[in-house]
């Protein structure tokens, strides 16, 4: 029963039933625990439903679940080699990392930044602790970057950019690359310099076309644009990236 509602779950999540997959998420909860399945298993369940409070913008109640299962998770066994799969054939650390990413996109989006800076805090020591290596730290840390703006942290936020672009140019990683200079495009913006914006975001754009996310390559046309407009300029570009943004959308 427990492996068919997770079938289900995956189907009407994806097809946007959120309702659907709500009930769902309870049930297989529900499952698990009539099947005295091992802990680590019945909090991967909750993730799940964590996951469609936070689609549903449900922030609040995602954020006072969260606080409970961290003073839980403690008491949890963990396996003594991290990235191995405990009794339980799943990897305990990808749950917990799971949680406080859910926690910290919940607390984003509901601008409680000193949550999501605390969250992304601990989400450092667990890959810390797990092992994880330099790319994969650094692209965790580089999610910290918007809390950090929105909070007014603006050297803050300038030292840890720095710091992600040198790791991801040394590892050659197209997409954070996309991702850090579309970020110091919005730092120059806010502090003022709208040709530096205007430079990063052309960068952004270019990685963000090697990567051929769709929605990614959108998003960067339409940044690009803002930042010309704020700069006054007046001529074709606006008009061209404007459209491409809006082709893209309209065939995705």
């Amino acid at each position: 029963a427990s492996s068919i509602a997770s079938i289900l779950f995956n189907i009407v999540k994806v097809t946007g039933r959120l309702d659907e997959a709500l009930l769902l998420a309870d049930k297989k909860v529900s499952y698990n625990r009539q099947a005295q399945v091992g802990p680590w298993t019945q909090l991967a369940d909750e993730t799940s439903r964590l996951q469609i409070l936070t689609l549903m913008g449900k922030y609040e109640d995602v954020l006072y679940e969260i606080a409970e299962i961290r003073k839980r998770v403690p008491s949890l066994p963990l396996p003594s080699t991290p990235g191995h799969t405990g009794e339980e054939g799943l990897d305990p650390w990808q749950v917990l990392e799971a949680i406080l990413d859910i926690g910290k996109m919940a607390a984003t989006y509901s601008s409680q930044w000193h949550i999501a800076i605390d969250l992304g805090a601990e989400m450092d020591r667990v890959q810390a602790q797990r092992g994880a290596d330099i790319l994969q730290l650094t692209r965790s840390r580089f999610n910290n970057y918007s809390a950090l703006l929105a909070l007014g942290n603006i050297d803050d936020a300038r030292s840890l950019l720095q710091e992600c672009r040198q790791i991801f140019e040394d590892k050659r990683d197209i997409p954070g690359l996309g991702k850090v200079y579309a970020a110091i495009a919005e730092l120059s913006h806010i502090t003022g310099d709208q040709t530096a914006a205007i430079a990063f975001a052309s960068r952004s754009l270019r990685y963000t076309y090697e990567v051929d996310e769709p929605q990614d390559c959108a998003i960067s046309h339409n940044n690009l644009t803002n930042y010309l407009v704020r700069q006054g300029v007046n001529d074709f570009r606006i008009l061209a990236h404007r459209l491409a943004a809006a082709t893209i959308r309209l065939q995705i």
